[in-house]
């Protein structure tokens, strides 16, 4: 894409694989419980089409921001999870910010964009 920052992964996985029985539904449920209260991290419901315009996931929706937003879409047979974020923010040098706050026992967000 022409962009230089922002991307998303992909990982592809199949329910029959899975220790139970698990929908893209279920998973994003388990997701959002999980994550439920994290600061940078948003699951996006599995019903809404979030970032999605026109059928595409715009890679660069999270640039600018240390956010990740998670999407899971699928079947009762195939899961698919996505994550977009913006690897120069959120990459190694947001993370490494993130962690030095959380050590020095101040705001996690101390120098960093939401």
């Amino acid at each position: 894409g022409p962009y230089y920052k922002g991307m998303t992964v992909a990982i592809p996985l199949y329910s029959a694989m899975l220790p139970h029985k698990n929908t893209a539904g279920s998973v994003c449920d388990f997701l959002s419980q999980y994550y439920e209260g994290e600061r940078f991290i948003k699951v996006i419901d599995y019903e809404s089409e979030g970032g999605i315009k026109d059928g595409v996931l715009c890679a660069t929706g999270c640039n600018g921001t240390n956010n990740l937003e998670i999407y899971v879409r699928g079947n009762d047979k195939h899961i698919l999870l996505i994550a977009r974020l913006d690897n120069l923010g959120k990459g190694a040098s947001g993370a490494a910010v993130q962690c030095m706050n959380i050590m020095l026992g101040i705001d996690e967000a101390t120098g960093l964009e939401e």
